[in-house]
């Protein structure tokens, strides 16, 4: 059957590339990516323990063979030549595998894309702490603890309406954005221009500005009791009743 065909991983990797450009990674499962490869989802879970581990496949084998030509360096070479004999005699695995990395830059890319214009602003800001702290506990072999279980949880929700089309074009190594739409998009042109007819009530801002500058008067004013400030409240005009003087 051809389950059993040698290249398994490859045809799985290749399909799980091919749907993660035509549907999106949330939207593309498991079983599918062994359906497009021809394969069954036990064979799948032979190779990768989940679609995750398809983006970055590869990345252990070319730290072993870097350690493995890094051992096997004679004594008498400098450590920076160990370092660039250890890189060339790895430049097979990178070349056989640029393809890939090139596909797996293109879809890290437009995947950011769109969580600029479906994730809300709180929620994307937090995601950057939350990621950091993912890293760390995956760095540190927390992979099964509460805290990421529960770090987990949030990215999975801040994902539910990240889906929609991206453009990109490649050149020079790079995968550079020229466009995005999304039906969940929380960009609105009407409330992001200043033109004639836009829906938002200019005047709305100010009480947001009079909210979000008070801190900043409570301190300027701090400043100038103390007298390490300058005074800039309006100057009080003279009354027009004061009798001229003798």
């Amino acid at each position: 059957m051809a389950r059993w065909e040698p290249n398994a991983r490859e045809r799985l990797q290749a399909a799980a590339f091919e749907l993660f450009e035509e549907r999106g990674y949330d939207g593309t499962t498991v079983g599918d990516i062994a359906a497009r490869g021809g394969l069954t989802e036990r064979t799948f879970f032979r190779y990768f323990t989940d679609k995750r581990e398809v983006l970055f496949s590869g990345s252990e084998e070319l730290e072993k063979l870097i350690v493995s030509a890094i051992a096997s360096a004679p004594k008498t070479m400098s450590p920076i030549d160990v370092v660039v004999a250890a890189l060339a005699a790895s430049s097979p695995a990178f070349e056989a595998r640029r393809a890939i990395a090139r596909k797996r830059q293109a879809l890290i890319a437009a995947h950011a894309e769109l969580e600029n214009v479906t994730v809300e602003r709180e929620q994307a800001r937090f995601k950057r702490t939350v990621g950091q702290r993912w890293t760390e506990l995956v760095y540190d072999g927390m992979w099964f603890s509460p805290l990421k279980r529960s770090l987990d949880t949030f990215i999975e929700d801040t994902q539910r309406y990240v889906s929609g089309d991206v453009r990109l074009v490649l050149h020079g190594g790079r995968a550079v954005v020229s466009g995005r739409r999304s039906d969940s998009s929380l960009y609105d042109f009407n409330l992001a221009t200043y033109d004639t007819g836009d829906s938002f009530d200019q005047s709305q801002a100010k009480g947001f500005i009079e909210i979000y500058g008070l801190t900043a008067k409570l301190s300027a004013a701090r400043d100038v009791k103390f007298g390490n400030g300058v005074d800039l409240s309006p100057v009080k005009p003279l009354p027009t009743n004061v009798p001229a003087s003798a």
